[in-house]
Formats: C-alpha cells, structure tokens, sequence
C-alpha cells in the first residue's frame, strides 16, 4: 500500500473514533481534531476549534505542564498517561485521561493527544467504594462485560452479561477468583495485563477473541489516596463489526495489491503533482523502465523520454507537459477518463504500440491520476495485416470484376455466331434430309444457348454490389407487379396461383429486389410436381428496422441437408435434363440480399412445399 493510500486510511479511522483525537502545535494552536473532539468540547466546527489553543481549556497549572510535557516530546522523550481536568464550553468540568505523542502534521513536528474522557469512570469509582448495589447498576452500562476486582483477581462486582459468560448469577460469583473461572488456555495472557496494569498503575487495553466475537477490552488501576492500586476494573466492548471491516479491508487490498502485480496490463498511479507512486510489473514490461528508474519521476517527462518520434518528435516533452496539467488543474469533470493510442521506444529500441487509459481517483487532496496501458503491438500489426490484405483483396475483385466484364462481353460474340449458325444449318436439314446432323445441331444450339444464359447470369451476379442504383423508398406492391410482368410467359402456361398480403415500403435499389421476387417466383413454378397447380403465397412482417418477407409455395421441397448449399454459385440440386437452369438464381439472391443489409435462408418440407425468407431494411 502505497503512503498515500495509508494516511487515507489512518484519516478513516481517526475520523470514526469514539476517543478523542487532537493535533497541535508546540504552542497549542490546534491544526486538527476529530469529530469525537469537537463533540467532548462542545465546538460546531473545526474551523471554531482552530482559533483557540489546546491548553485554553486547561487549569492554569495543568496549562504549563501541557506545554512543558509538548517539549519532552519534541525532545524525543515518551510520556505516561496522564489524568487531568478539562473545562467545556458550557462551562462544566470533566476529568479525561490524556495520551500524548510526537507526530509529523503536514510535514511540520507536531503533539497528537489522545483524550478520552474519564468522568463517568472516576464516579463510577468513587460509588465503588461506597455502595455495593450502586457499582452493579454502573457495571451494567452498555459496556458487553464489566467486573470489579481486587490485587488478587477476586470478583467484588460484575455485571450480568460478564456473569452469563461464565454460566452463573452475579451473586453467586461475588467473592470467587476470576482465574478459577477461566479456561487455562486464555488465563496466562489475560494475566498478563491484569499484573501490567498494576506494575504501570495505568489503564492497559488490549484485544480478544472470545468464540466468534471480538472484543475491545480494557484493565484500569483503581489508586488510593497513597497512589496504590487497590482495585482493578475490566470491562470489554463487543467490536467485532470493526475487526470485520479492517480485515475485510486488509484482504481486500491484498486482493487488490496482488491482482496489480499479477496484471499484464502497465497499471500506473501518480500523486497530486503528477509524480509516479506505484508502477507495477505489467508496466515494467511493456516500457522496459523498472520502479526504481519511474518512482518519484513525473508521468510527462516519461512519457516524453520514451515516445517515438513519429509520435511525439522534439516537442513532446511540451506536449505531455502540457496534457497533464490539463489532467491534473481541470477541477470542473472530477470524474474524467480517457483512452489514447500512442507509440512507445522501449530502452532497448523496440518501438510498440500501447492504449492507455487514464483516470482521475479522489484522494484527500483533490484527486490523483491513475493509468492503464495495454501492448496493443500485436493487434496493430494485425490490422495493419488484414488492412494489406483488404486493399489486396480488393484489387483482386476488381480485376476479377475487369475480368469477367470483358469475358462476358467478348463471350457473347462467338456465342451469338454458333447459336445463329446452328439455326441455319438446322433449317438447312429440316424434312428429315439428315436426321443425325439435326440431332447433332440442335445440341449445339441448345448448349450455346444455355453458355450465353449462364454468362448473362455471370455478369448480373458480379454487378449487384458495383453497378447497382442507390437505394431508395421502393413499393413493394409495384415490384412484384413487374416481377410477374417479366414471368408472364411461365404463370400462362402452368395456370400458377399467386396471392399477397398488403406489402410495405423499403429501402432498397428497386431492379435487383425485382429480380429477388422473380427469381424466387420463377423457381416456385419450375420446382412444383407434375400435374400439379403451383400455388404461391407472399407476405411480409416487421422485425427489428427490418420488413421480413416469406414466399411460400406448394412444390417439391428440399433437404434438410441442401439448405444452405442451394445458396452457393452455380450449385445444383436436379440435372439440366430435368429442371433447365444455370445454378445462378438463388446465389444472386443471396448476394442482392446481403448489400441490402438482410440475410436471406429456408425452410421447407418433402412433398409439401418451400418457404423462402429474406429482410430488407425499412423505408
């Protein structure tokens, strides 16, 4: 833990104690004093504190004593308890017990005074000696356990929850020796403070642990008028809440310190002035400076040292200067984060690429500043990769593109030549003049005629993503309407059944959506059994900033196993003898799709017919 994180906690504690807890200087001004403090005195602030000096409460005598014993400490001499009156700012009088010690406040010797008021105690006392049932009715304060006894550990009093413990009444143990009461194990150590208390004549406190409870307990001297300890009072405070909590918090920054050191993140954390305070291994790693060459040194000036010079060049040290006094001066957004990419020169001259973030974290002075720098090395240099093989990939598809627009195009030439003599010669051989060269002919011309479909298909499926129109509000309604325009042919003669539901607006290039329905329509009336009437059904429903169509039909089906491939270039599931086609439908679909931004997929049934489902975005 670093000093900073300590005095936070110390503060903590000291702020939550019930005791009163005062600092001030050799001549009494008061810098310091705890809420337990103001509420003894009587004061409503620190800032009505600190105007009065430390010794303005105190009897004349004790006044010259306090700053006499002030001196002894500062003379490096220890000091014993002492009993002494306080005067209130009412007026009323207490007795407390005073701690005093030597302490650095804010860099500057100082005097901590521990006071704890006694008054209740001295009364308490006082009717011991007087009044037995009166000692009883004291014992019984809030206190968890509380009993009296004498030089020799017999029970004089004891109060009812201490009695319980020990599994008898109060009376009954009145005159019993409190060690015969005891398991052994735990009577060496509580005679131990008992005998101390005696020999010192000053209250000994101490803590232990009884079953599951914790317990704040104290042995306090009772003098005589001879200054001899008579009488010993023990009383214990159940504190096991507090013990708790600081081992909670102990283990917790155990946690915490190991989960730093384990990181391999560079975990950094600076004081108010920008100085480095805790520098971890996962930093020492990345940067390749060690804690000893970091500590104490300011976070710009490292930065500066180490930046590349494509980063930061001559002018970094100005620039990182100038960033973390931002950082550390811009009180108005105390809750500021940001996250920053950068390259680094290790000592070594490696050169890496780190993301840090960085962060404000409150402390008693304002806030300090706190960073995580990441080795993004790695992953830079595979975007870098993926970014080269992206432009190359893209270079490719253009020239694939180049490519198969000019095949396309040269292709259809001497297609067109073989088709159109093909025809010839087979009107040349009509009338069974030469049944064997006809055969041959029209084969010719059925496979030029299917070559030219394909490379037609070819050409429209590399087009979708770069000669497309931009997208616009399309209707639907109007887009099915010229789909089944262009398969006018196809729905006389099977007599095909279509039927829609009311269909929406979307935002789309309207010509390829219109070869979507058709595609699809076409292949619901080619793929239906025979002898039967395709029937066909459209519709559409709204889903996420989406219009999800389904087109369903009544044909042949698919299998399971074939849902996927039928979306895939040039792949077929029936021979061209028995359903004609070139196997580019359905992959033109997919492809028209997917620039829309949607996906497109089906489900179907043997026998029962096909649902084709695709999204579009909405209008």
């Amino acid at each position: 833990m670093s000093d900073e994180e300590e005095n936070w906690n110390y503060k903590a504690l000291i702020e939550h104690s019930s005791d009163a807890i005062v600092v001030h200087d050799i001549e009494g001004k008061i810098l310091y004093a705890n809420p337990a403090a103001l509420a003894l005195v009587g004061d409503k602030s620190l800032e009505e504190a600190m105007k009065k000096s430390a010794f303005a409460r105190l009897p004349k005598n004790m006044a010259e004593i306090g700053h006499r014993d002030s001196q002894k400490l500062l003379d490096g001499q220890s000091l014993p308890p002492l009993i002494a009156p306080l005067f209130l700012t009412n007026g009323n009088r207490i007795e407390v017990e005073v701690n005093a010690n030597f302490v650095n406040f804010r860099g500057k010797p100082a005097i901590q005074v521990h006071i704890r008021d006694i008054t209740h105690r001295r009364q308490v006392d006082e009717i011991l000696r007087e009044r037995l049932e009166t000692e009883r009715a004291l014992l019984n304060s809030p206190i968890d356990m509380a009993a009296l006894l004498d030089v020799n550990g017999i029970i004089l009093n004891i109060n009812d929850n201490f009695a319980k413990t020990l599994g008898q009444s109060p009376q009954s143990l009145l005159g019993s020796c409190i060690w015969n009461l005891m398991p052994a194990e735990v009577t060496d150590y509580r005679r131990k403070y008992f005998d101390r208390a005696i020999q010192s004549k000053q209250t000994v406190r101490y803590d232990e642990k009884n079953g599951d409870k914790w317990y704040d307990s104290l042995v306090n001297p009772i003098l005589s008028d001879q200054g001899r300890v008579i009488q010993l009072a023990i009383t214990a405070r159940d504190n096991t809440e507090r013990i708790q909590i600081e081992e909670n918090l102990k283990e917790s920054e155990e946690e915490l310190q190991n989960l730093i050191k384990s990181s391999r993140d560079g975990i950094i954390i600076t004081d108010e002035k920008g100085r480095i305070t805790k520098w971890n291994k996962g930093a020492e790693i990345i940067t390749g400076l060690t804690a000893n060459e970091v500590l104490g040194v300011t976070a710009w000036e490292i930065q500066a040292g180490n930046v590349t010079k494509e980063w930061g060049g001559h002018n970094s040290l100005s620039r990182y200067r100038t960033l973390w006094d931002q950082l550390l001066n811009d009180s108005n957004d105390q809750h500021f984060t940001g996250l920053f990419d950068g390259q680094i020169r290790t000592p070594g001259g490696d050169i890496k690429y780190i993301e840090q973030s960085v962060f404000r974290i409150p402390s008693q002075r304002g806030f300090r500043i706190g960073a995580i720098i990441r080795d993004i090395t790695d992953r830079k240099m595979e975007e870098q990769q993926l970014k080269e093989f992206a432009d190359n990939l893209k270079r490719s598809n253009e020239d694939l593109e180049l490519f198969v627009t000019i095949a396309t195009h040269d292709l259809q030439e001497p297609l067109r030549g073989i088709v159109a003599y093909s025809q010839l010669l087979l009107n040349y051989c009509k009338h069974g003049k030469s049944p064997q060269m006809e055969k041959y002919l029209k084969v010719i011309e059925n496979s030029g005629l299917q070559m030219s479909q394909l490379v037609n298909d070819l050409r429209m499926y590399s087009r979708v993503r770069t000669r497309g129109d931009q997208f616009i509000p399309v209707d639907i309604q109007k887009v099915l309407s010229n789909a089944l325009n262009n398969l006018q042919l196809a729905i006389k003669e099977t007599q095909v059944v279509i039927t829609h539901d009311e269909l929406p607006i979307v935002h789309a290039d309207a010509t390829q959506v219109t070869q979507v329905f058709q595609n699809i329509i076409d292949n619901a009336i080619k793929f239906c059994g025979e002898g039967i009437v395709p029937e066909i059904h459209i519709s559409a429903n709204p889903e996420d900033g989406m219009w999800q169509f389904a087109i369903r039909d009544n044909g042949i089906g698919i299998p399971e196993e074939y849902y996927n491939k039928i979306f895939i270039l040039f792949e077929r599931l029936h021979g061209r003898d028995t359903y004609p086609g070139t196997g580019l439908g359905l992959a033109l679909c997919k492809r028209i799709i997917e620039r829309h931004g949607g996906r497109i997929w089906v489900e179907s049934e043997i026998g029962k017919g096909s649902t084709f489902y695709f999204t579009l975005p909405k209008a």
